[in-house]
């Protein structure tokens, strides 16, 4: 089979992490034999200052997957959001048409509603292929409300796809309540990990640094719907009763100072350390060294990261109502808690700390599914199930 994959989130040299679930599917429909091409627009920007980051070549092979970078008009702060898809489409036709006349792709497999799907429909008037769409959840949850011309645009773009592909019952929940929406083109498929790449050891440097200490930790950008300031107000009292215990927070973004101040202002300077945004194999190092992984937040379609620390066997917390209710039974393989609630945190967090042989039978479990059910080897043939369901109608 010959896929186009649109994404504007696919990773490049200079951003390895974001889009990560993007390249691991592509990487392994590869690998079971399939040809994929991958372009991945980039918005134009002077190669100054933080634009730099958009500063990369129009084409490079990235893990052995054929990568094009062309440059599309994006307007920053959402503007004109619902053209997006248009612009994208005028910044990449040319390169597309040519590559359809080299390869003469089967499908398109876009990822994102606004800008990459829409743009795929308007390449596919001449095109005339198979398109297939993901949603990840903030091209979904917040596009979807920001106008009306927006959510028209959502609506239109999602009925005209072959297939819409949804990374959770959540979301899959949020287009069922839209009248106008075709239910019988949505498709839930969870997000899955590359197993090989947990073949990680820890620096011993790392084992003798934290050897002393229980380790909680989260993985996630330092945005408010992240939730990690209801964890540093648990931990306010966790260590009431445990003062062993260091909560490591890994990722970066605009709540870094705020956290900051609050941990000086619940006196958790010696508990808790900010780790910034790290590479994949780093920050799997780290999580080895956890005993707990929690991050809820209240606004989160299906989160990589949990999944990672569970195949490592580590006891999860997350937001009940959230892309993990698809996963976790509570108190089994996990625990959810409900959306901006320290107490109930608390309270898990003291359960787990007391009682190693619960995190170790629920730690197991969470392994166990993950393992059996959560590998992108198992979710690309799901993939591929949808793709040769829509090719033969």
């Amino acid at each position: 089979m010959k896929i186009l994959v649109i994404s504007h989130m696919f990773p490049n040299e200079k951003d390895h992490i974001t889009g990560i679930f993007v390249k691991e599917p592509v990487k392994e429909l590869i690998n079971k034999g399939h040809e994929v091409t991958v372009i991945a627009p980039v918005p134009y920007a002077p190669n100054i200052g933080k634009w730099k980051k958009y500063n990369l070549p129009l084409e490079t092979t990235l893990e052995g997957i054929k990568v094009y970078y062309p440059r599309y008009l994006f307007l920053p702060k959402g503007k004109l959001l619902h053209l997006s898809g248009f612009f994208m489409y005028l910044g990449i036709k040319k390169l597309v048409f040519s590559l359809n006349a080299k390869y003469n792709f089967d499908l398109i497999h876009s990822h994102t509603i606004l800008p990459d799907t829409a743009c795929a429909l308007l390449l596919n008037k001449k095109l005339k292929k198979t398109v297939i769409s993901t949603i990840h959840g903030t091209d979904l949850q917040q596009s979807i409300n920001k106008n009306k011309k927006c959510r028209d645009t959502i609506i239109k773009t999602i009925n005209n796809c072959d297939k819409t592909i949804l990374v959770s019952s959540k979301l899959k929940k949020i287009l069922q309540n839209i009248p106008e929406i075709d239910i019988n083109k949505l498709e839930v498929i969870h997000n899955g990990i590359n197993l090989d790449k947990f073949k990680v050891e820890v620096e011993e440097t790392l084992i003798d640094k934290y050897k002393d200490k229980k380790i909680i930790i989260s993985i996630a950008n330092l945005v408010k719907i992240k939730g990690h300031e209801y964890v540093l107000k648990a931990l306010s009292e966790i260590i009431k009763d445990y003062n062993d215990i260091m909560y490591l927070i890994i990722g970066n973004g605009e709540m870094l100072e705020s956290l900051k101040n609050l941990v000086k202002e619940l006196h958790l300077d010696n508990y808790v350390q900010f780790l910034g945004q790290m590479k994949n194999n780093l920050a799997l190092q780290y999580l080895q060294l956890a005993k707990i992984f929690v991050l809820p937040s209240y606004n989160e379609a299906f989160g990589v990261a949990y999944i990672e620390a569970m195949a490592y066997a580590i006891p999860i917390i997350a937001c009940e109502g959230q892309g993990m209710s698809d996963v976790i039974t509570h108190g089994v393989n996990g625990y959810l808690v409900k959306e901006k609630n320290s107490p109930e945190i608390t309270t898990i967090l003291k359960d787990l700390l007391s009682d190693e042989n619960k995190r170790v039978v629920v730690g197991s479990m969470a392994q166990k599914l993950v393992l059996e059910n959560y590998s992108w080897t198992k979710k690309v043939d799901e993939y591929i199930d949808v793709y040769n369901t829509v090719l033969k109608r």
